[in-house]
């Protein structure tokens, strides 16, 4: 799903007509074969969601949320619009920037601008700015009405927000109030962007231990990074008691999530005991070469060629509509029914075009669904066709 909303740039691309048109093709192709029945997690689930309340209430997402949640919980620093925030920082609030790291941690982006907060298929998925204060508030409306001390919720809120939502074997249940697991199995940190570039096939990641008396301390675990930001948050319902990290950076190392368990250790008295911070800069030596590998692939283009005069055009999915332009100049933009990203650089080897970062360069998304960013050149019945790395990525020059 986030190669088609997310631009390698890191720029949404999708609006909401166009993402109710395209997501159930996109689901239909991608759960086929041996995905038939599968659960996955994806931001679809979420846009979803927003706008079925959008539907249902007539009102926007964000007005919703501020009525519902945001003012009745004094979640004064909590917004999910563009003049909201604008309002904010216009009264003083300190609006972070997002900043991107490079793989040698020498250099440090500041986000060309913000973004996330256009309509409902960024703000349910990843566009809420929010405070770690806010989101204890919150969080701690939900711990109170364990113990009936809240007249916000009720005990059954809690009890349903944090209950079994599904089990995918393995170890690993999941609720709506994140995934549930203890902190001494390797769940705990899995959706870090530490995961991504320090993969656990290759490296076992650390475990922290259990409580004095040997129990496991189970928790319910949430974690997300967009392009500039991450997060890690850690709930135990049983301690009644939470962690939340938040941080306005993206690159080699995510702090968020070793901070967050090195804080629990503390809090728990975990044992045996973690150096978490051996640990987090070991993991962050591996992402950072990782990252700059991948660094210099985007700037390697001795063998790619600038002339993309065989490929210069507009080409238009054939299955989800989406364009991608490539200019006589190099330029390559990807393009929704309304939206578009930045210009990047197109180059070309033989039959391959490849995209490389433009002025704004790349984003996370880079590093997963828009890893592999090349295009071969076919004939197809007399049309100029752009082939992707699926059998489906297909383009067809218009």
């Amino acid at each position: 799903m986030n190669e088609y909303l997310i631009a390698p740039d890191g720029t949404f691309i999708m609006s909401e007509d166009e993402f109710l048109e395209v997501a159930p093709r996109l689901t239909e192709d991608y759960f086929t074969g041996s995905r038939q029945n599968m659960d996955e997690y994806s931001n679809a689930d979420h846009i979803i969601a927003g706008l079925l309340l959008q539907e249902l209430t007539g009102r926007k997402l964000s007005q919703v949320m501020q009525e519902a949640v945001f003012n009745p919980l004094g979640m004064s620093y909590t917004v999910m619009d563009e003049a909201s925030l604008q309002k904010l920082e216009a009264e003083g609030a300190i609006v972070a920037a997002g900043h991107r790291v490079s793989g040698d941690r020498r250099r440090i982006d500041r986000l060309p601008e913000r973004k996330y907060l256009d309509d409902t298929v960024e703000v349910a998925s990843l566009g809420v700015w929010s405070c770690t204060e806010d989101l204890a508030k919150l969080i701690g409306e939900f711990l109170r009405a364990l113990d009936h001390l809240n007249t916000k919720f009720e005990k059954e809120d809690t009890l349903r927000f944090f209950g079994l939502s599904s089990n995918h074997g393995d170890g690993i249940r999941t609720s709506l109030g994140g995934m549930i697991c203890p902190l001494d199995s390797i769940f705990a940190g899995n959706e870090s962007t530490n995961r991504i570039l320090s993969p656990t096939d290759q490296f076992p990641p650390y475990t922290l231990g259990r409580h004095p008396d040997g129990d496991p301390c189970e928790v319910y675990y949430k974690a997300g990074a967009v392009d500039g930001f991450a997060s890690a948050l850690y709930i135990s319902l049983d301690e009644r008691t939470f962690v939340i990290v938040l941080a306005n950076s993206s690159g080699p190392l995510d702090v968020t999530d070793h901070i967050a368990r090195y804080v629990l250790q503390e809090a728990f008295n975990l044992s045996p005991r973690v150096d978490v911070v051996t640990k987090a800069i070991e993991e962050g030596t591996r992402s950072s070469t990782r990252l700059q590998d991948l660094e210099r692939a985007d700037e390697d283009t001795l063998n790619w060629s600038e002339n993309v005069d065989d490929f210069a055009g507009t080409y238009q999915h054939v299955r989800y509509g989406q364009k991608l332009e490539i200019t006589p100049a190099g330029d390559v933009i990807l393009r929704g029914k309304s939206k578009s990203s930045s210009p990047m650089k197109a180059r070309v080897s033989g039959n391959t075009m490849r995209i490389f970062p433009g002025p704004e360069g790349f984003g996370i998304e880079r590093w997963t669904v828009w890893d592999n960013r090349d295009f071969t050149l076919e004939n197809r019945r007399g049309k100029a066709v752009l082939m992707g790395n699926a059998p489906h990525d297909r383009y067809e020059k218009l």
